[in-house]
């Protein structure tokens, strides 16, 4: 599902929050672990990557929504594969479009909305439902 943005401001939020990897990375619980443990091509394995590392990182929101506001597509971000990441997504997207909020006029309101919904509990939520 694509939504238009105001293509500016969301390339202005994308720099900053890829500059922000930098900062959060430094704590996060797979700091030392090679990258390529993160970029398997079987989902069960990275879901036991998952669980060795993300399960109990203390920055797993920061990655999470790194990973969503970044559109990667590969690789495990915050504990999630690509294929769960993308239909967080997708709920995301229809739940907001439900409720009335218009994606063109990117802002720090709809940053912070989004960062709010995509805490690992309410990501793990919405891909239960």
């Amino acid at each position: 599902m694509k939504i238009s943005v105001n293509l500016q401001e969301f390339k202005t939020h994308q720099r900053h929050v890829s500059l922000n990897v930098i900062e959060w990375s430094q704590h996060a619980a797979c700091k030392s672990v090679p990258v390529d443990e993160f970029y398997q091509t079987e989902d069960s394995k990275l879901k036991r990557t998952a669980r060795r590392y993300c399960i109990l990182c203390p920055v797993q929101n920061q990655c999470l929504y790194t990973a969503i506001i970044l559109n990667e597509q590969h690789g495990l971000w915050g504990g999630f594969t690509s294929r769960q990441r993308k239909v967080i997504y997708r709920k995301l997207v229809s739940f907001y479009i439900s409720k009335g909020y218009d994606f063109t006029n990117w802002n720090n309101k709809l940053s912070s909305l989004i960062y709010k919904n995509t805490q690992i509990q309410k990501a793990a939520d919405f891909l239960q439902s």
